[in-house]
């Protein structure tokens, strides 16, 4: 997650810390520099990984999500825009926070690096608004099926779209103010707001406050639609009706997938807020913020791709030809073979 300085959390290099790696070495200051040194690479290695697969996993789900008709829907769209939050995030860990932890930050490039850190911070509120949406769907969807077409058509679900990024481009804009500045600080290894009134401000109150009342609304929703699952389930049981169980298996399906994302997130905010407070200093606190921060992130693209078979078997055989193209093709020649001949003139 995002390291806030008004919360003490601040990484302190220690030998004696259980989570201080070392590589090693004896003792005194060679020690000390031999195991910054590990636990340089151990992170960036880390880091790497995670965006790496992660980017990999929603990106490739965007994309499919995008060509797979059972996911031309606004529940699809919705989680293309989630995925793609996600990749861009990741990508940002992959090519600035991996270097810049290995290498250091070059001269002059502060501003940049302010820059990259407000990025971060676009596809952040693009991705956690994109699941509020994404709850409030499967909501809609089991407790009104009748009006979900109303309520979630393809030109609203195009004007959420739209509403979500105008919302993540206002919060980016707040960081051109000079006083307010996220950045990627080299020498903790972690994400962090400036110290600065305005920093400690936005840390506080959007990063904090907004964020865990944010995923505390989403899990009133996915409650409540939890709840009216278990309803309908019982209904299901008794009518026994094919059509609506497998429509119904559907949605469960969707939802726990929701659902899971949205546990990821929680899980996220638990441990950058309480978990980093009571872990040893040292690596410890980078992993529970910066890398639980990435993880949740990339864990959007696993969970997509173990919740839906379709896209699963994509990436599995990609040198699959596609099966819809095939069927069109053979429907149009069984179509061909029986229409009559046509008599010559």
């Amino acid at each position: 997650m995002i390291m806030v300085e008004s919360f003490n959390i601040i990484l302190l290099f220690q030998p004696s810390s259980p989570c201080f790696v070392t590589a090693g070495s004896k003792s005194g200051n060679g020690t000390v520099t031999s195991a910054m040194s590990f636990s340089t690479i151990f992170i960036a290695v880390i880091t790497a990984l995670v965006a790496i697969v992660g980017g990999f996993l929603n990106g490739a789900s965007a994309l499919l999500l995008l060509r797979l008709k059972m996911f031309r829907n606004p529940f699809g769209y919705l989680m293309v825009l989630h995925s793609l939050s996600n990749l861009g995030l990741l990508v940002l860990f992959l090519i600035w926070a991996t270097p810049i932890t290995l290498f250091g930050l070059p001269k002059g490039w502060e501003k940049l690096n302010d820059f990259v850190g407000q990025l971060s911070l676009f596809f952040q509120t693009s991705s956690f608004h994109a699941m509020l949406f994404i709850s409030m769907n499967r909501l809609t969807s089991i407790a009104r099926p009748l009006s979900y077409s109303r309520y979630f058509s393809i030109q609203n679900t195009l004007y959420i779209v739209i509403f979500v990024i105008i919302l993540s481009l206002l919060y980016f804009c707040i960081y051109f103010h000079p006083q307010c500045s996220f950045y990627f600080d080299e020498s903790s290894m972690m994400w962090s707001f400036s110290a600065t009134a305005c920093g400690n401000t936005l840390a506080f109150c959007i990063d904090f406050c907004y964020n865990v009342a944010l995923f505390a609304l989403i899990m009133i929703f996915d409650i409540a639609t939890l709840t009216l699952l278990r309803k309908a389930n019982q209904r299901q049981g008794a009518l026994g009706n094919y059509n609506t169980s497998v429509s119904h298996r559907r949605e469960i399906k969707f939802f726990f997938q929701t659902f899971a994302n949205s546990i990821t997130y929680c899980l996220m905010l638990v441990s950058f807020h309480v978990i980093a407070r009571i872990v040893p200093a040292g690596i410890c606190v980078v992993l529970a913020t910066t890398t639980a921060w990435e993880l949740a992130h990339a864990g959007g693209g696993v969970i997509l791709v173990a919740f839906n078979r379709e896209i699963r078997k994509r990436l599995l055989r990609p040198w699959k030809e596609n099966t819809t193209g095939i069927t069109v093709m053979q429907t149009i020649a069984r179509f061909s073979r029986d229409l009559p001949p046509v008599s010559s003139k």
